[in-house]
């Protein structure tokens, strides 16, 4: 078994090759929220959140190359996945060190779907703040994992209007269409918030009071946003309907 400071390396060896190539691809997941915040560690120990695998996003037309170039590091395709998967990913193992490394390809199509094109170019080594953000509160199933993962990026990145940090003027763009997603985030954005009182005996009161303003000034931003004539349409049906897209759970 491998510690977390042994899958960082292992992501950073990754993600310099991938760029050495000029190949787009960007590290997600709590592997990129950890290299975000890179003075994280810390608070992730605190919340005994443990690294469990490495996430890329890449464009399908370099799929080739990314193979092969993942190939050279050690890591291979278990074809027997993508063989009873039908989706736009591939699965790895690292032959030595078992590390298992997932490739997603121009969408992350899970229960709310987001479109990565063009998206990649905005930032080295990882995708986005505020793309991390978006690939945790779509989970409809939200895990304590995953909340820990987006009280640690809330409390480490800024919200902004651009790239540099949460940029809260695309989360709300993005929300202004999508009744189902802006749904889901209302829920875990108030989830997140309770977890962040829960954990009070390991977060310090500075760490829970930016956290929780910056769901409330996330949700204002939400909010105030003009909401397309489809959105207004799907949020008189409400949740009565199904508003999320579902998503089976894979055991590798």
């Amino acid at each position: 078994m491998f510690t977390d400071e042994q899958l960082l390396r292992e992501s950073e060896k990754v993600i310099e090759a991938v760029e050495q190539a000029g190949l787009p691809a960007r590290l997600m997941g709590a592997v990129a929220i950890r290299l975000t915040c890179s003075d994280s560690a810390e608070m992730y120990a605190r919340l005994g959140r443990q690294l469990s695998d490495i996430d890329l996003m890449a464009y399908w037309k370099i799929s080739g190359k990314l193979e092969s170039l993942l190939n050279r590091l050690g890591y291979f395709q278990d074809r027997r996945i993508v063989a009873f998967h039908e989706v736009q990913r591939n699965f790895y193992t690292h032959k030595d060190l078992g590390i298992k490394l997932d490739v997603f390809f121009d969408k992350l199509k899970m229960c709310h779907e987001i479109d990565f094109t063009g998206r990649l170019e905005l930032r080295s080594k990882t995708i986005t703040p505020a793309d991390l953000f978006l690939e945790k509160i779509q989970i409809v199933k939200i895990s304590e994992k995953d909340i820990k993962d987006l009280i640690v990026l809330l409390k480490c990145v800024k919200l902004t209007e651009d790239e540099q940090g949460i940029n809260i003027k695309y989360i709300a763009d993005r929300m202004s269409w999508d009744w189902g997603f802006y749904y889901t985030t209302a829920i875990n954005l108030n989830k997140v918030k309770e977890f962040t009182q829960k954990y009070s005996d390991r977060l310090k009161e500075d760490e829970i009071k930016v956290v929780k303003e910056r769901i409330d000034l996330i949700s204002a931003a939400i909010e105030s946003k003009p909401k397309s004539a489809k959105w207004k349409i799907r949020a008189k049906i409400g949740p009565s309907v199904k508003w999320y897209n579902e998503v089976e759970d894979l055991v590798r």
